[in-house]
């Protein structure tokens, strides 16, 4: 297996394409190892690909690999929720309904608060990609803008960056000794055997301080998980509000569109009735007193529907204004419940 399919693999990490070859070089310089390229075929025997990721820098940068990856969901989620207020943005600002009503003057305010919040919600994901981003493992709260660690976890984060540090350097200094002996030409098989006995010393020592190595870095994972995780559950739960604000926007847009559109409708015939009782007035007999009686009836009867649902426009408006100031907030539903429950709509 060479270097770059081990970085392929995910068995070691990616530092981008311009990175990683500079990366990888600097690494094996440190280890005794000839790494030129990312061509440099790992040697089993060897234990090239252990060596390489139990050295200090590199678990780092896997760390932060891992963190990546486990964010993607999260990212995603912003995504779709950002998709949905440009969807939404955008067909509250088209001009007419889909039966040719003109719509835009009275959504115009509900489609700028909706637009403000678009921009918080995509300068909160660029936030977030930038944490995730420049995340610092063994810094208090692992360099993010949220209170994640408890005091005994950033203590254990630090603590445990010192030790894996000495470890570090413990098994940089065997791996020196290591390639010492092995590129050693021994003239006597005695003294090849001596060599190849304290082979085995250091050898059983690189283990044993890989596994010490292992036992620090599993800690580690674990206090940056749980870290990880709060951080996940606080951006969620931003992404959950900011849900939450489309749907009541959604809701109160649908509503106001619809109401308007049954007060036109209603506009429209009345001015039909009054065209009627205007012919009307023009003629004589009983009967066409009759009729115009009817139709100013029936005209009163439509003024009075038109204006109980501009009554309920006004309510939702005033609703939509409670919410905005931030003292109240109401379920999904809550403008089309309360303005059916108020006029039995």
């Amino acid at each position: 297996m060479t270097l770059k399919e081990a970085i392929k693999a995910g068995k070691l990490p990616d530092f981008g394409d311009k990175k990683n070859e500079n990366k990888y070089k600097k690494i094996g310089k440190l280890l005794g190892l000839n790494i030129n390229d990312l061509n440099y075929v790992l040697d089993e025997n060897n234990n090239d690909l252990d060596r390489i990721r139990y050295n200090y820098e590199i678990n780092v940068s896997l760390v932060k690999e891992r963190i990546k990856k486990s964010q993607k969901i999260v990212l995603n989620n912003y995504d779709e929720l950002i998709n949905k207020y440009t969807n939404l943005s955008k067909e509250m600002g088209k001009k007419f309904t889909k039966e040719g009503k003109r719509k835009d003057y009275y959504l115009k305010d509900s489609k700028k608060d909706l637009n403000v919040l678009l921009k918080e919600l995509k300068d909160s994901k660029k936030e977030y990609e930038r944490n995730i981003n420049h995340i610092k493992i063994f810094e208090e709260n692992l360099g993010l803008d949220s209170d994640v660690l408890g005091s005994f976890e950033e203590f254990s984060i630090k603590n445990l960056d010192r030790k894996e540090q000495k470890l570090d350097e413990k098994l940089i200094n065997e791996y020196n000794e290591l390639n010492e002996l092995k590129n050693n030409k021994y003239k006597t098989k005695f003294m090849k055997k001596i060599a190849e006995e304290r082979i085995s010393k250091v050898q059983n020592r690189i283990k044993k301080l890989q596994n010490k190595q292992g036992v620090l870095q599993n800690k580690q994972q674990k206090i940056i998980n749980k870290g990880i995780d709060r951080y996940k559950a606080i951006k969620q739960n931003q992404i959950n509000n900011y849900l939450y604000k489309i749907n009541q926007i959604d809701e109160y847009q649908k509503t106001k569109v619809q109401l308007r559109e049954e007060q036109e409708l209603y506009n429209s015939d009345i001015k039909e009735v009054q065209k009627e009782i205007d012919l009307l007035n023009k003629k004589d007999g009983i009967f066409n007193k009759f009729r115009k009686i009817s139709y100013i009836n029936n005209q009163k009867t439509l003024e009075r529907k038109r204006d109980k649902l501009r009554t309920r426009e006004e309510i939702l408006d005033n609703l939509r204004n409670i919410e905005k100031q931030g003292t109240v907030t109401f379920s999904t539903q809550i403008y089309k419940h309360v303005v059916k429950a108020v006029y039995g709509m």
